[in-house]
């Protein structure tokens, strides 16, 4: 019989080190989560990149064109809040996150700003000699008329629950961040330059 008790007693420590272990995955990957969600509020790019497959939360083309815009970002994530609902594994290699998100709408921002910024454009296109902005100039002025709804009472934010992939790498636990990802994490950034990108031809 007491061959038994040990035989009970070593397969509940086999299944209870397993669940530590299972757990341990889950935990692992929530925190990355984490990490790049505070790290995303601190305006801290490189370091999310460390959280991130691939290392790039956005794409370079992306990047390039908007690298005058890092005050907007930073009032942008600055303002982001975020919190976990629940954590889970969906195969040896992937953890589902689900997470409420909330930050500025920018879609209704940049639809709000939309008519001064058309306004902007076409008073250029009729401004010759040195007084004439170039497209540098043009972005910024754009960011700026933005970021004063941003800053506005009026300003509305957007709350997405989302489903987050967080990956295993040969680098440890990773961000999936898909297109869908990051437009919700940013309030619909991402659709609302493309939007504005198409507006202005």
């Amino acid at each position: 019989m007491k061959y038994i008790k040990y035989i009970i007693a070593f397969v509940i420590v086999i299944v209870a080190a397993f669940a530590i272990f299972k757990l341990t995955e889950v935990q692992r990957a929530e925190n990355t989560f984490t990490s790049a969600m505070e790290a995303l509020k601190e305006g801290d790019l490189v370091k999310v990149s460390g959280y991130v497959k691939g290392g790039e939360i956005a794409d370079k083309e992306f990047a390039e064109k908007y690298k005058e815009e890092e005050a907007l970002l930073k009032l942008l994530l600055s303002n982001m809040t975020y919190k976990v609902n629940y954590s889970e594994k969906v195969d040896s290699k992937t953890i589902k996150v689900n997470a409420d998100v909330t930050a500025f709408n920018m879609q209704k921002i940049f639809a709000d700003s939309l008519k001064e910024i058309l306004a902007l454009y076409l008073k250029n296109a009729f401004t010759f000699g040195e007084n004439k902005l170039d497209e540098n100039q043009l972005n910024i002025e754009t960011m700026n008329i933005v970021m004063e709804k941003m800053k506005s009472d009026s300003a509305e934010m957007v709350t997405n629950t989302i489903d987050i992939n967080v990956v295993k790498t040969n680098t440890g636990w990773k961000i999936d961040t898909v297109d869908s990802v990051k437009d919700a994490i940013t309030g619909g950034l991402f659709s609302a330059l493309k939007n504005l990108t198409q507006s202005l031809g």
